[in-house]
């Protein structure tokens, strides 16, 4: 035998072990079979723990003083002193700081005037903003919330949810297990409906539980080493936490605690992964049928599905997804909501960068229009010209100081 045949030959039986070893896995229906699918479920149970990270409804600090002191100038536009005089002592408690108000000239009147219009921009664009960061708060807390839901069923965050298993009820409870609970109708059975998978996909602890902690004789090892230390025959959902709490807490410990939000960008990502391992072992069953492209983990024979017997640990999406008739899995329609609400006013941001730069540039040009109130003009140099000249504000001040009229000519400031 040539070197080609050698090769070829030890290639075949390298493919005739593999298939035989993966063909003999596959009809345990045990030993880790279902960890990958546990991992793409807790990276998601955990994602939505976190929740996405709520912003603040104030304004940058920046922005927040250049209004403020656009507000200044405003007030010093009041019509009546005495309001201005009070509202300007509050605003500028240190009396030497307190900016003169506005002259009674036609300069004076016209920079008001101006003033006036110029605050009222400015109220727009600093009350838009506001506006823009107390909706994108709003429509992240209410993402969350929706987050929550995804995990327990209740609308609420943080999620009353511990690895320990203690928040599992110990009577029957619709929004965590969907209304009478049983074996097939929680882990999907064929997936036809009708008390088979109508369940599926009320709660990601559901699904969690059905995949790795249900098993039958509470033995089996389904997800990574753990025991699914759950007898499926003692299974019945009016106890939870008697029946499913161990269960849960030993397989949580498993699932790595994260501290960091999630995100808009992120939680696609991890659906993805969810859904490309939907029926992954739809060809290493022994039968088969359309069933088992929607199921998650390992069902040896698809027309039984998920019922969590031997080689039956698993959940059928069948019911939630089928053509013309599916409406999603409720889970994942929560985590696809809250994304969509999380970004319905993501442009927030850019919004208070855009209304920062806004109020910075007003607040300059309204200082500037109150200086020009106090030009006054000068008397034209020679007789009969026409075109006053004009006199700049600071020496308009030093005017007051020389009261002699010789005194004030030298200083130019007559």
């Amino acid at each position: 035998m040539d070197v080609h045949q050698t090769a070829h030959a030890f290639q075949a039986f390298a493919l005739v072990t593999i298939l035989a070893a993966r063909t003999g896995t596959a009809a345990k229906g045990k030993d880790g079979e279902n960890t990958a699918k546990f991992n793409a479920i807790c990276k998601l149970m955990r994602a939505a723990l976190a929740g996405f990270d709520t912003p603040g409804a104030d304004l940058p600090a920046t922005a927040t003083a250049a209004f403020n002191s656009i507000s200044v100038a405003h007030r010093l536009a009041y019509d009546k002193m005495t309001q201005m005089e009070e509202e300007i002592k509050q605003a500028v408690p240190e009396e030497s700081k307190r900016p003169r108000r506005l002259p009674q000239s036609a300069h004076g009147i016209a920079a008001k005037k101006s003033i006036n219009a110029t605050y009222a921009v400015s109220k727009k664009i600093k009350d838009k903003a506001v506006q823009s960061l107390r909706q994108e708060k709003e429509n992240v807390e209410a993402a969350n919330k929706l987050l929550g839901a995804a995990v327990t069923g209740k609308e609420a965050f943080p999620a009353s949810f511990n690895d320990g298993g203690n928040f599992l009820p110990e009577t029957a409870d619709t929004t965590l297990f969907g209304s009478t609970a049983s074996k097939t109708k929680n882990c999907g059975g064929s997936g036809s409906g009708g008390g088979q998978g109508d369940n599926v996909g009320v709660s990601l602890v559901n699904d969690i539980l059905c995949l790795c902690a249900i098993s039958q004789g509470g033995s089996q090892k389904l997800c990574a080493n753990v025991q699914a230390a759950a007898e499926e025959s003692g299974i019945s959902y009016n106890d939870p936490r008697s029946e499913l709490q161990t269960a849960f807490a030993n397989i949580m410990a498993i699932c790595p605690e994260r501290k960091a939000k999630t995100t808009t960008a992120e939680l696609p990502r991890l659906l993805e992964t969810f859904d490309s391992l939907l029926g992954a072992k739809h060809n290493i069953a022994t039968t088969i049928v359309p069933a088992g492209q929607y199921i998650l983990g390992y069902a040896d024979i698809h027309t039984t599905g998920c019922t969590v017997g031997t080689s039956a640990t698993c959940v059928n999406y069948m019911h939630q997804l089928k053509p013309k008739t599916g409406t999603g899995i409720p889970w994942k329609n929560k985590i696809l909501n809250a994304i969509k609400k999380a970004e319905e006013e993501a442009t927030g941001v850019i919004k208070v960068a855009e209304a920062e730069a806004a109020l910075d540039h007003i607040n300059t040009t309204i200082w500037k229009t109150y200086d020009s109130a106090f030009v006054v003009p000068l008397t034209a140099g020679k007789q009969g010209e026409g075109t006053p000249a004009f006199l700049d504000p600071k020496k308009a001040d030093e005017c007051k100081q020389h009261k002699p009229k010789n005194t004030c000519e030298e200083n130019g400031c007559q």
